[in-house]
């Protein structure tokens, strides 16, 4: 069943919240826009919907560039995340981008859950 679907512009990221046997989200593209909270708040009332459940989420975030507006918002999206009595977060940069995998890696520092990180060509991506 799906719950939430953004599609991708030029400054903000695909979005998909979908709920079959676990809950998954999916996170793809540019979040540079100026109305960041805005954008992310949408997904957040809808992860609140979703911690009644007892699902696991499965979140696959890939980002090819972030602002500095929306690092403070993906942190909020993944306090979200980390509500869910399972959870698990994949994240995925693209091949050779380090500074997105080092973002990745700070993210997973501050939320202390644990993150699988692919390397991956951004057109195979999510």
């Amino acid at each position: 069943m799906e719950i939430l679907k953004i599609s991708s512009s030029k400054n903000s990221p695909s979005v998909l919240i979908d709920m079959a046997d676990d809950i998954v989200l999916k996170i793809k593209g540019h979040s540079i826009m100026e109305n960041s909270e805005e954008f992310y708040q949408e997904i957040i009332e809808a992860l609140d919907k979703l911690l009644v459940s007892e699902k696991e989420i499965i979140a696959t975030i890939y980002f090819v560039y972030l602002n500095s507006a929306s690092v403070k918002c993906i942190l909020s999206v993944l306090n979200k995340i980390k509500l869910f009595n399972k959870s698990k977060i994949i994240w995925m940069y693209e091949n050779d981008d380090e500074d997105m995998k080092e973002r990745g890696k700070d993210f997973e520092e501050i939320i202390k859950i644990p993150f699988d990180f692919i390397e991956q060509n951004y057109e195979m991506g999510v």
